[in-house]
């Protein structure tokens, strides 16, 4: 079994002449991304490998991620700006030894992305959400449209209503 790990990037400031590849997070971009790693960690996933985009504001993501299953983050080009393509060719490049990945990307791919691998519509992946999902398949290579099994999902307006009922 694979388990692939789709996270959209926390909430960027607005370009402000500069290039879009360089946009941070915002304070609350930043913040959310924290909280989400953390709640994540607190499933328990073992994670083999963190690949991001190279814009800043998907790094800086990752890293939240990352900093949890202490291991380093790989940018990927094909990350930025990608497509369902894109993606699956990330994904199915990926190594086999790495049971679990996590894939720190953009809308609008990203949800499109976790759209076309469930079969079904699950809506937009707002900033900083995580997305669990199971495939009943050996390697990476078997990942298609339709053959994923969603185990959780979170954004940081669920998990902020979960912790006021709390």
């Amino acid at each position: 079994m694979k388990t692939l790990v789709l996270v959209r990037h926390g909430k960027a400031a607005h370009r402000h002449g500069g290039e879009d590849i360089d946009r941070p997070l915002t304070h609350r971009g930043r913040a959310d991304s924290e909280q989400m790693a953390e709640k994540f960690h607190e499933l328990g996933v073992q994670v083999h490998a963190v690949l991001s985009s190279p814009a800043l504001r998907a790094e800086t993501t990752a890293k939240c991620f990352a900093d949890w299953a202490v291991l380093p983050v790989g940018l990927d080009e094909r990350l930025y700006d990608a497509g369902v393509p894109d993606l699956l060719d990330v994904v199915q490049g990926a190594e086999d030894f790495q049971e679990t990945i996590l894939l720190v990307g953009h809308n609008p791919g990203i949800s499109e992305f976790l759209r076309v691998l469930l079969d079904r519509h699950h809506g937009d992946m707002p900033a900083a959400s995580v997305a669990v999902i199971n495939f009943d398949v050996p390697e990476w290579v078997d990942v298609v449209a339709g053959s994923g099994d969603l185990e959780w999902f979170m954004d940081p307006k669920i998990l902020e209503a979960e912790n006021e009922t709390a």
